[in-house]
């Protein structure tokens, strides 16, 4: 049986937000990403780190916005909680990730 979409242009615009998990890293070096249009950021894995230090170190590049690229300024991360980044688009309507 088919199925109907309606598009209703009159509700309000909610801002995306996404939580991604981090696991511990195995090795020196594991990289962790963050990629918007083709524009990455990267934190490389050092001894010692945990799941929350992984995330943290990613965070912390992320909020450098001086160095990264225009896309990347248009999300809000957060750090919440142990192992997790959050993050919410700044203008409700526009998304960053599927």
């Amino acid at each position: 049986m088919p199925t109907t979409t309606y598009w209703a242009p009159n509700q309000a615009s909610i801002a995306q937000v996404v939580t991604y998990t981090f696991t511990v890293p195995n090795s020196i070096g594991n990289t962790y990403n963050a990629t918007i249009n083709g524009k990455t950021v990267t934190y490389s894995s050092v001894s010692g780190d945990t799941a929350a230090l992984a995330a943290t170190g990613l965070f912390n590049l992320l909020n450098v916005s001086t160095s990264i690229a225009p896309e990347l300024t248009e999300i809000t991360f957060a750090n919440p909680s142990s192992g997790k980044i959050t993050a919410t688009a700044k203008t409700a309507g526009t998304p960053f990730a599927n």
